[in-house]
């Protein structure tokens, strides 16, 4: 069940939009929970304008691609999980718990999980923690999850790299500078 309309969210980013006022006060205004629903109304109306607010109510599947598609866009952007969501068209939760499967299980984290009630057949079987199924990966997966860890590693080499400029840069700075007498 939603909250808010259509109506009521299209009428709060066009107050925002019209800069009169901060998230925080339309939230107290209107009395929303919290100012970063707003903040996602309107990085979504930014991102694909006010016919995003519509509700929508499917039940989507996605396949590992566009989520490895979504977890590289959020990785590499720096933008939060509201902006990613809202570039997508897809929930800001969705992007922060496929980005914590991936970052736990990898790619087998991102598999579907099979839905509905669990069989029981027979006697009751003590409860065990619900794990990831150890599925193993097709020659696809593997190469996509290698492909990953891979731009994980380059993308921290290159951080460690700048780091390694600057101090280098600033060392020299402090030579160069005449100490005073």
């Amino acid at each position: 069940m939603t909250k808010y309309s259509a109506e009521f969210k299209a009428k709060v980013v066009q107050e925002y939009l019209t800069g009169r006022i901060s998230y925080q006060g339309l939230a107290t205004k209107y009395e929303i929970s919290s100012k970063s629903m707003i903040m996602a109304w309107v990085n979504l109306v930014k991102a694909k304008g006010f016919k995003a607010l519509k509700i929508k109510h499917r039940k989507a599947n996605y396949s590992i691609e566009y989520k490895l598609k979504v977890i590289d866009y959020y990785k590499n952007s720096g933008q939060g999980s509201n902006f990613v969501a809202a570039h997508f068209g897809i929930s800001p939760s969705l992007v922060k718990n496929w980005v914590r499967f991936y970052a736990e299980y990898g790619i087998d984290g991102l598999r579907p999980n099979r839905k509905g009630r669990p069989i029981i057949m027979g006697s009751k079987k003590p409860k065990q923690k619900k794990l990831k199924p150890n599925v193993p990966l097709t020659e696809k997966e593997e190469y996509e999850q290698e492909i990953a860890q891979l731009k994980e590693e380059l993308y921290y080499t290159q951080m460690e790299r700048d780091v390694l400029k600057k101090l280098k840069a600033v060392l020299k700075n402090n030579d160069q500078e005449p100490k005073p007498k």
